[in-house]
């Protein structure tokens, strides 16, 4: 079986996918379709892709709305937890 193009929507749209939950180019690739051995020495190409990176900023966007994420409201947690007092946990 011949190893998917990299520049095929598909298989950007299926790397993309999987590279957004592991952030691991060579097992998204694998994940993709293609071989480990190809994976091992290509992988690192496909996240810089345009196509790629289209699919991960519209997963990263439609995440924002889902859990209704901003800048604003993420530091301002994290400013809450940095500036806890522990006694009072």
């Amino acid at each position: 079986m011949a190893r998917p193009d990299r520049n095929s929507k598909e298989f950007q749209f299926k790397f993309a996918r999987e590279y957004y939950k592991t952030n691991n180019a060579e097992q998204s690739a694998i994940a993709a379709g293609w071989t480990p051995i190809t994976a091992r020495s290509k992988s690192h190409e496909l996240p810089s892709l345009v196509g790629v990176q289209k699919h991960l900023k519209e997963m990263e966007e439609k995440a924002r709305k889902k859990f209704d994420l901003s800048e604003e409201k993420i530091v301002s947690e994290l400013m809450k937890v940095g500036f806890a007092n522990m006694q009072e946990v």
